[in-house]
């Protein structure tokens, strides 16, 4: 059976990272701004990279169980948003996230 998720890298930068911290008022995330994952032809999770305000890689292990928890609907959140998509708003969403990033934003 094929994978229901798109296989490879997912970004999810400071405002969509902003939003779901608003919707998930005990996430624990404080001192999170973005998030980087990637998952593997099976679908499972291979890698992942949380980033701080000045854009530096966070250790995993600082993360307390409602931390974990708010990271892990929110990777799972993203990978339903994006397996919603089309090629085209996949192309939309890379070039509007690569102009954020350009102005700061990201």
């Amino acid at each position: 059976m094929d994978c229901p998720y798109k296989v490879g890298k997912y970004y999810v930068g400071r405002m969509e990272f902003d939003t779901f911290k608003e919707q998930f008022p005990c996430h624990g995330l404080y001192d999170y701004h973005s998030v980087s994952f990637e998952l593997d032809d099976s679908g499972d999770l291979v890698d992942i990279n949380l980033y701080d305000e000045q854009g530096k890689v966070r250790d995993l292990d600082e993360l307390d169980h409602s931390a974990e928890h708010a990271l892990n609907c929110l990777i799972d959140d993203a990978k339903e948003e994006v397996a919603k998509r089309t090629p085209l708003q996949d192309l939309l969403g890379v070039v509007g996230e690569f102009n954020r990033a350009m102005e700061g934003e990201a």
